[in-house]
């Protein structure tokens, strides 16, 4: 009789470890998929700027050397060299609070942030 109850606790582990193990690959899946998703926006937005630096090159004569001169300069302007732009802080225009440049809507009023760089509002 011990044996029975011995192995009846055993397959219920073993089914609630199998459970576990399947939501750990669902998990997996969908992480693999967002992933999956971000590189391809990573790529359409390579592309883009790709193009854009060959109509400013071909048409303005814009140098690579500018515009890496000026991505050094950007990337410095929070005070840190560290390959990022930072959002900034700024005053929401209908209630005047403290907001960042990084959101889309004042947390406070619900105003639409316009402030911000090109790529912190797409």
């Amino acid at each position: 009789m011990m044996n029975f109850l011995w192995d009846l606790g055993q397959e219920g582990r073993i089914r609630g470890a199998e459970k576990q193990a399947a939501r750990a690959e669902n998990k997996t899946i969908d992480l693999a998929s967002g992933a999956g998703s971000v590189q391809r926006r990573l790529d359409v937005m390579t592309l883009a700027n790709q193009a854009l630096f060959e109509i400013l090159r071909d048409r303005l004569g814009i140098s690579e050397e500018e515009v890496l001169y000026r991505m050094a300069e950007i990337d410095a302007r929070d005070g840190k060299k560290d390959g990022k732009i930072a959002p900034r802080v700024v005053s929401c225009r209908r209630c005047g609070r403290k907001v960042s440049t990084a959101r889309q809507h004042c947390m406070y009023c619900a105003e639409v942030v316009v402030e911000g760089h090109l790529y912190e509002k797409s």
